[in-house]
């Protein structure tokens, strides 16, 4: 998704990479592909659907980006009104595969509480307050994080080591990210120093 973010930033919003974001940029698309392992999908289908969740997330981010470009919105709103369009066609598949209530549990109703809440709507809000305030390139080089921290959840709670290559696409993804960030201070500095402590 933060590749297909920079394309449509570029092409919808202007945002061009300038200078040393070119190698942190490359970097950072090795670590990912180190550790996502695109190579290890199993079949045509898997690969299709990756790709195209991560251009729709990345397009859905351009439309809100402009969205709230051009008219003042109420994040919880726009939230709310997402999330219940959003359900359709999920309840739609749920019926066509129905296969008798779930059991519920203590542990189901915290997972689905969980991603309905929090992994959910409130990851959405925050993500949308992010791209009010960032360029939408610079919120979406942020979601890197979200497969090292993924990988590093798997071997903390599950047990599973990462492999050398996935450690190796880790480190190139931190590094990346630290130049971003690194370069973005430095030029926020430039654009708006900080006036000195009295």
């Amino acid at each position: 998704m933060p590749f297909w973010l920079l394309i449509l930033a570029w092409v919808f919003l202007g945002e061009r990479l300038r200078g040393l974001q070119w190698p942190a940029v490359c970097m950072a698309f090795l670590g990912l592909l180190l550790v996502a392992s695109p190579w290890r999908l199993h079949g045509m289908a898997s690969s299709l659907m990756a790709v195209g969740t991560g251009l729709s997330l990345a397009a859905s981010t351009i439309v809100a980006k402009r969205l709230y470009g051009r008219r003042e919105v109420d994040i919880l709103s726009f939230t709310t009104w997402q999330m219940l369009f959003g359900s359709l066609p999920l309840i739609i598949i749920a019926a066509l595969t129905w296969q008798g209530p779930p059991e519920w549990s203590a542990t189901f109703t915290w997972a689905l509480l969980y991603n309905v809440l929090l992994a959910g709507a409130a990851a959405w809000c925050l993500w949308i307050y992010a791209i009010t305030v960032l360029r939408a390139g610079d919120a979406g080089f942020g979601t890197l994080m979200i497969p090292v921290i993924g990988v590093v959840a798997a071997w903390l709670q599950l047990g599973e080591r990462p492999a050398p290559v996935e450690a190796v696409g880790m480190g190139l993804i931190v590094c990346a990210l630290t130049v971003l960030a690194l370069l973005g201070a430095f030029v926020e500095r430039r654009v708006d120093p900080l006036t000195p402590p009295l």
